[in-house]
């Protein structure tokens, strides 16, 4: 119990975002967040929204550099036969 979040734990978390979204939406809506949640990490973009393609990019590159465990567990629980 200590060791889960608001939504249980992370496998319970993607689990339930797969069984939603399905499989491909699962993993696009992980990795092209929304103009808003964009805008929230970097506010560059309310001076240059057309930086807004680039910084997809540099999200995903600073996501497995800094993350490599967490970017390989999502990909490996949305490619599980029982995920859904």
């Amino acid at each position: 119990m200590i060791m889960s979040g608001v939504y249980g734990t992370q496998d319970n978390f993607v689990k339930n975002q797969i069984k939603n979204k399905g499989r491909l939406g699962y993993l696009i809506s992980r990795t092209f967040l929304p103009y808003s949640l964009m805008l929230y990490q970097y506010p560059v973009f309310d001076k240059a929204h057309y930086l807004f393609p680039v910084f997809w990019i540099v999200r995903i590159v600073k996501a497995v550099i800094e993350k490599p465990k967490k970017v390989l567990f999502q990909i490996k629980a949305s490619f599980q036969p029982n995920s859904e």
